[in-house]
């Protein structure tokens, strides 16, 4: 005869805490207290707790089981002022479990997450990527909604109960056969390689594959109808699928945002992001929703500098964009992260500003490009004018080919550096190291750079220590410099 399971005084379940875009190990601690029937609900922001707190109660009750007799308080650890609504499942099994309607032995080495209806059904949530490699990262066996089962999966592996309501998640814990294995799907990257099939613009696939080698920022001009979308569009897939570290970053601040796709193939691509120059500051940068209803959460959105991580962020008509919009790009460029501090994203992107406008050179767009914020000057590692009637000298290398170079060059830049760093990234005396000049080529850096101007001799370092890469040589040559000065004007540089 099966023994009769006795309401305990307290219990704790285990949950993921979501701050902003980093996913905490924490715990949801329910407990009898004074007072007449109900649930009290601590460590969520504001008034959510009052919402948490009706969503549980009509859920449980929805969904056919016992609410407490006595009053219940329900402590979410650790606190933050940035809780998304994910510790509802969490909440609901420590009361089931305080009341004896489920045994804890079920949920030992368990996580639960997920945003309840009052109906009893289990919403899709925000942030299930990270809450997942939290799960998986503990070897424990991870509770939610069914309808993230492909973001839980491409967190795997990791053992899983996924179901639609908080009923069917109560039936599943006693049944062994209803956890899942579940693991990342895998699926087959294939660029489009557009640039293939795109006449002229010798100098611009040139310039793009430099720029991609190396991580360089890249402005790229032409006359009226200049195809300086395709050229752009075609950087993502020129450096190949991204590495395991770049998507962890970016599924995540996908995963928050609500934007992670359920199609494999969108977990392993490069991002192209392209917000139009109407976009806000908080939008290309991140930040906090402050606007959010009465007991809503706040949740931290990731901007368009971070969905962008590993990618590429294109700007059209740069000139138009708004000032302080420019200065949080700009920053996050530099920084490599970017939002609110102390819950920054990783921002590791490339900038491609297209100007489509009756200049005569690529200095002069650059000039009437720049003048909104001059600063922006300064990220542009290179220039290219993609011209259609430009067939450049000799066959056309394919964008195959172009791959393997770059990959070949991003390759000697994670050995010499070290992680992911690469030449568009590295500092002075990282490419002063890796340059090995001789005095010859010493000398022409100097007249190219110009006496007492240290920026743009690290800037023309950057770009002729990627040629050299490309071009699969040890140190920086003179024409590797002479290169990097005509790619930094606008001219060929390969």
């Amino acid at each position: 005869m099966k023994a009769k399971v006795r309401p305990k005084m307290e219990t704790t379940i285990g949950t993921i805490v979501l701050d902003g875009l980093t996913a905490l190990p924490g715990r949801v601690l329910a407990k009898r207290a004074g007072g007449g029937p109900g649930i009290t609900v601590h460590g969520g922001p504001g008034h959510a707790g009052v919402e948490t707190r009706e969503r549980v109660r009509h859920a449980i009750d929805n969904a056919g089981l016992k609410l407490p007799a006595w009053h219940v308080d329900v402590r979410i650890e650790p606190e933050t002022d940035l809780l998304t609504g994910t510790q509802d499942l969490a909440i609901a099994l420590a009361v089931l479990e305080l009341t004896a309607q489920l045994e804890g032995r079920r949920t030992r080495n368990a996580v639960a997450v997920g945003t309840l209806q009052h109906s009893g059904r289990l919403s899709a949530m925000r942030g299930m990527y990270p809450a997942a490699k939290a799960a998986a990262a503990g070897d424990e066996l991870l509770i939610g909604p069914a309808e993230n089962r492909a973001e839980a999966e491409a967190a795997g592996p990791l053992r899983a109960l996924l179901d639609i309501s908080l009923k069917s998640v109560v039936e599943g814990l006693g049944d062994d056969d209803r956890i899942d294995v579940l693991n990342p799907r895998a699926a087959g990257w294939e660029a489009a390689d557009e640039i293939d099939r795109l006449a002229g613009c010798a100098q611009a696939k040139d310039a793009i594959e430099i720029a991609v080698a190396g991580g360089h920022h890249v402005l790229l001009g032409g006359p009226r109808r200049a195809p300086l979308w395709t050229i752009a569009r075609e950087m993502p897939g020129l450096a190949g699928p991204l590495d395991e570290v770049e998507r962890d970053a970016l599924l995540a601040a996908r995963s928050t945002s609500g934007l992670l796709d359920s199609d494999p193939r969108d977990w392993h691509a490069r991002p192209f992001r392209a917000p139009h120059f109407t976009i806000s500051p908080a939008a290309a940068g991140g930040g906090i929703r402050h606007d959010a209803p009465a007991g809503a959460c706040t949740p931290l959105r990731a901007g368009e500098c971070a969905l962008a991580h590993g990618g590429v962020l294109a700007l059209d008509e740069l000139g138009n964009f708004h000032r302080e919009t420019l200065e949080r790009i700009r920053a996050a460029a530099v920084n490599g992260r970017a939002g609110p501090q102390g819950r920054e994203a990783q921002a590791r992107f490339q900038i491609a500003a297209l100007v489509d406008e009756r200049r005569p050179t690529p200095e002069e767009a650059m000039r009437a490009t720049t003048a909104r914020d001059p600063r922006f000057e300064e990220l542009f590692g290179i220039q290219a004018w993609a011209d259609p009637r430009d067939d450049g000298a000799g066959t056309p290398a394919t964008a195959r080919q172009r791959r393997r170079r770059i990959s070949e060059a991003r390759e000697r830049q994670r050995q010499r550096y070290g992680g992911g760093t690469l030449n568009g990234w590295a500092g002075r005396e990282q490419l002063l190291a890796a340059a090995r000049l001789n005095r010859t080529a010493r000398r022409r850096l100097d007249e190219a750079a110009g006496t007492g101007a240290p920026e743009e001799e690290t800037a023309l370092l950057r770009v002729a220590r990627t040629i050299a890469d490309l071009r699969g040589n040890a140190t920086v040559t003179t024409d590797a410099i002479d290169a990097a000065v005509e790619a930094r004007r606008g001219g060929a540089g390969r």
